[in-house]
């Protein structure tokens, strides 16, 4: 999948998880054609991340509780864990706002804190 990726030329900006949520397979990246301009490109980009968004959303991919395989993805973490540095205890509002823009429940968001703030207790 990284192959084809590159290939197509969006490599970096959409990661193997991402096209595994949106249940894009090795041959619906075969299909399309390489190097692509950079608006379709783009095009491509948001298809995929919205598609990996609403499956996981919606509990098709790993959404489910503890133990399920549920992740942000690199981006996700980086938005998190900036948010994370200014605010160990971000407001309910704030917390709402990433989870509409991730596109996830609200408690995937707060686990997250959750569990940021047990780690870096244990010095982790």
């Amino acid at each position: 999948v990284e192959e084809e990726l590159a290939r197509i030329g969006i490599e970096g900006e959409v990661g193997v998880k991402d096209t595994q949520l949106a249940e894009f397979s090795l041959e619906d990246l075969r299909a399309i054609p390489p190097n692509l301009d950079a608006e379709r490109a783009k095009a491509l980009i948001d298809e995929i991340k919205q598609a990996a968004y609403k499956n996981r959303a919606k509990g098709n991919v790993g959404s489910g509780g503890p133990g399920t395989g549920f992740t942000f993805s690199k981006s996700e973490v980086k938005i998190l864990e900036g948010v994370f540095q200014q605010k160990a205890y971000p407001s309910r509002e704030q917390k709402k706002r990433l989870a509409a823009q991730f596109d996830v429940p609200y408690e995937k968001v707060q686990g997250w804190f959750v569990r940021a703030r047990k780690k870096k207790k244990k010095g982790g």
